[in-house]
């Protein structure tokens, strides 16, 4: 997280770092390794859904600018829509009855109306269902879209550049993806087909080659891949790029997890119960940054600062732990700590990250299989204090001999990020000051 000091109005950054060199050189090694901090949670908040929900979409479908909850229930209920009341607390809205195994969800305007509509995979009839928002706010299925075999996760984005929301579906038994391009009348063009990987199970989106339009990648179940899928701007994504992961990958989330300014992905394993972190190297080639340790079955990744230290963590949904994982990054797009909490319920399918209560904190999201409901983990992590180098919750002369020790350098305790350690870095720090002990 971003913060401005009263001081001098400057972005500063505040994360912790993992070891301090004034220390090492002193030969108080003991406290040279502080944690980074870790993430708490209020008690799990249980919304009963319908049968066996398996993913749930974070978006704004009533357009009172607090996010809602669309949930899609695999054997029983089709989509169940809940509205938040602003502050995290949501009521139940509409249910729409859909037939077959819905999935994935996504959303946008599909018709030009100014309204959300959703779009849901329905993996038994290799299609997509179309929910258009009325006039009175509620959600009715409109036409049916035919894509790849096995359809499960959906996104929406503007594929081709003509400032429309387009569709993309991973299909699993097809082992391909499905691009929907969108018109200004709301009809979607025939779908195009691309090749993925066998077993292709999750979908992500993001710019990997800088290039101005959304690329996309793949994990790949049965192929132990991830398949990078280059667009070409105009919604064709023949250009691939293979790229060998954990066994049994059902997952893929994509972020700046290394800083750098390019688009890295990670993917779970839910074989190795671990994640796989691929670092671009900035023109959309990849290398693998190392495996991580993630809980016993991976079935969900997602990805956000859950504990305020201004790097993407991730966030792992372990069914059959009943767990998640909330995988804390070291700034490096390293993930060496990680934190089990209990998942509210029973068999987490997937995960997802948002801010539910508008307090400036990611909040998670677990649709839980085998009890028929969606647990909300309200995100409680207290931001660490801008100068607490080593993360032991004061400002103290630890962190002013870190400063000291790396004077006129660029490293951690630059506090005003301006590429110098310096004065004004200083007075912030002493601005800031908190031993209690």
């Amino acid at each position: 997280m971003m913060e401005q000091n009263d001081l001098k109005g400057t972005t500063m950054k505040h994360a912790c770092v993992r070891a301090v060199g004034a220390l090492a050189v002193m030969g108080i090694s003991g406290l040279a390794h502080a944690a980074p901090p870790a993430a708490s949670f209020a008690s799990p908040v249980s919304i009963v859904v319908g049968d066996a929900p398996a993913l749930v979409h974070i978006a704004d479908i009533n357009g009172d600018n607090a996010p809602d909850l669309a949930v899609a229930n695999k054997f029983g209920g089709g989509v169940t829509i809940f509205h938040n009341n602003g502050a995290g607390v949501f009521s139940f809205a509409q249910s729409i009855p859909i037939s077959g195994v819905p999935i994935g969800v996504a959303s946008g305007d599909f018709d030009g109306d100014g309204d959300a509509d959703l779009a849901v995979t329905d993996a038994a009839g290799n299609s997509i269902y179309l929910l258009m928002q009325s006039s009175d706010g509620l959600l009715t299925i409109g036409p049916t879209l035919t894509v790849g075999l096995g359809p499960a996760g959906l996104l929406a984005n503007d594929f081709n550049g003509d400032s429309l929301p387009d569709l993309a579906t991973v299909d699993f038994d097809g082992g391909t993806v499905t691009i929907l391009l969108n018109s200004p009348t709301g009809l979607f063009e025939d779908a195009r087909i691309f090749p993925a990987g066998a077993g292709a199970a999750a979908i992500a989106m993001a710019d990997f080659d800088q290039d101005g339009d959304i690329d996309l990648v793949t994990a790949n179940f049965t192929a132990q891949t991830a398949t990078v899928l280059r667009n070409d701007g105009g919604g064709d994504f023949s250009s691939t790029l293979q790229i060998p992961v954990g066994p049994g990958t059902l997952a893929v989330v994509t972020g700046d997890f290394d800083g750098d300014g390019d688009a890295d992905f990670a993917t779970g394993s839910f074989g190795s119960s671990s994640i796989s972190v691929l670092k671009n190297n900035g023109a959309g080639s990849f290398s693998n940054a190392g495996n991580f340790p993630a809980g016993a079955g991976v079935m969900g990744l997602d990805a956000g600062d859950i504990n305020s230290d201004g790097r993407l963590d991730i966030v792992v949904a372990n069914e059959t732990a009943n767990m998640f994982n909330i995988l804390i990054n070291d700034g490096d797009g390293r993930f060496p700590a990680r934190f089990p909490f209990p998942a509210g319920g029973d068999g987490p399918q997937s995960v997802s990250v948002g801010d539910l209560d508008h307090d400036g904190r990611p909040d998670i999201v677990l649709p839980n299989e085998f009890t028929d409901s969606v647990a909300l983990m309200f995100n409680r992590t207290v931001a660490p204090i801008t100068g607490d180098f080593n993360c032991d919750g004061d400002v103290n002369a630890i962190d002013l001999l870190e400063m000291l020790n790396q004077w006129g350098g660029n490293g951690e305790p630059d506090i005003n990020n301006d590429g110098v350690i310096d004065g004004v870095d200083l007075l912030i720090l002493l601005n800031n000051w908190t031993t209690t002990g």
